[in-house]
């Protein structure tokens, strides 16, 4: 008699559950900057002639690609292929040929389940280095802060 068990591959992740965002870093960027202000921006001379001239009414789309997780675990997402629009409401721009990468990693730690998200921006065109930033969601129990409402 032969038994086997299955088990995920070691670079399979689990996402599911119920998360909640825990912004405590960029906090004031969460929701907008205003116009004209780029701090920690690495913007080049055509990026910030591009988000002065900013028109507040235009609101970025996105279009998505994805990759498969690498050998490390992490589920790691490339988007190209993407209109231009605003890194960030007040103007900043991302050109056609940015390249959003992301790495979402789960783990335990404090006595929680937690994933970050590292997005790393390249823009070849409007920035003058990479643009990183992080997201970190714990995992809740449940679903019971969950209650969404229909638009109206």
């Amino acid at each position: 008699m032969v038994v086997a068990a299955v088990s995920p591959a070691a670079a399979q992740i689990d996402l599911s559950g119920e998360w909640a965002g825990t912004f405590y870093e960029d906090l004031p960027h969460r929701g907008g900057m205003q116009l004209g202000d780029y701090t920690g921006l690495p913007l080049n001379e055509a990026g910030w002639r591009k988000a002065v001239s900013c028109d507040e009414a235009v609101v970025a789309t996105h279009e998505r690609q994805c990759i498969s997780p690498p050998p490390t675990g992490t589920l790691k997402v490339v988007t190209t292929n993407l209109r231009a629009g605003d890194l960030r409401k007040n103007g900043v721009p991302y050109s056609e040929v940015t390249t959003v990468t992301q790495y979402f990693d789960r783990f335990s730690a404090y006595g929680s389940e937690w994933l970050t998200v590292l997005t790393a921006v390249d823009d070849p065109k409007y920035l003058t280095q990479q643009f990183l930033t992080s997201t970190h969601f714990k995992r809740e129990v449940d679903g019971s802060k969950w209650d969404p409402r229909p638009c109206e």
